[in-house]
């Protein structure tokens, strides 16, 4: 998304087209290693993220790229906020009362995430580990397969990145009537 806006704006700006190409899997090892490898001719820009430049390279066993020896970085351009998502079908209307809930059935209910050693799954292996909760982390093949179970009640509890859940999320009214 932010790729994409970056993109039509460098484009008017530069008096061409500016083509993004996702490419997608391997918690964005799939695209990093294809522009780590790819001709260094000034055109092709990763828009890289936490997992490709520094989680993955530190829990995978095989490296396809060096996130500092393979980029230059340019700019920082936007910052991501993670979100915990719930289903409203969850008996919990904020974090202390989930938190509570974890706490009286421990491990009887499990988070989602878009994959093993994503920033997401850290961030619920985090949630545990501060909060002394325990459920089970169930990873997804991305947020969208994730987010279709945490709808459909398949499962309670989730945590995203605030684009692809924001869509699916109502306001909260702490204390407000309608």
């Amino acid at each position: 998304m932010v790729a994409r806006v970056i993109a039509q704006k460098m484009g008017s700006l530069l008096g061409q087209q500016i083509v993004v190409e996702n490419v997608a899997g391997a918690g964005g090892n799939l695209g990093a290693d294809r522009v780590a490898r790819a001709e260094p001719d000034g055109y092709t820009i990763l828009m890289g993220t936490v997992a490709t430049h520094a989680l993955n390279p530190l829990i995978l066993k095989t490296k396809p790229y060096d996130p500092e020896k393979d980029f230059a970085p340019v700019s920082l351009l936007v910052v991501v906020p993670n979100v915990l998502v719930v289903n409203p079908q969850l008996p919990v209307k904020s974090v202390a009362e989930l938190i509570e809930l974890l706490k009286k059935e421990p491990d009887k209910y499990s988070y989602a995430s878009s994959g093993n050693g994503t920033p997401l799954h850290l961030s619920g292996e985090l949630f545990k580990a501060m909060t002394g909760v325990k459920m089970q982390h169930v990873p997804y093949k991305g947020a969208g397969p994730a987010l279709n179970d945490l709808i459909g009640n398949q499962i309670s509890i989730m945590f995203d990145n605030l684009p692809s859940s924001s869509g699916h999320m109502r306001p909260a009214r702490f204390g407000r009537s309608g």
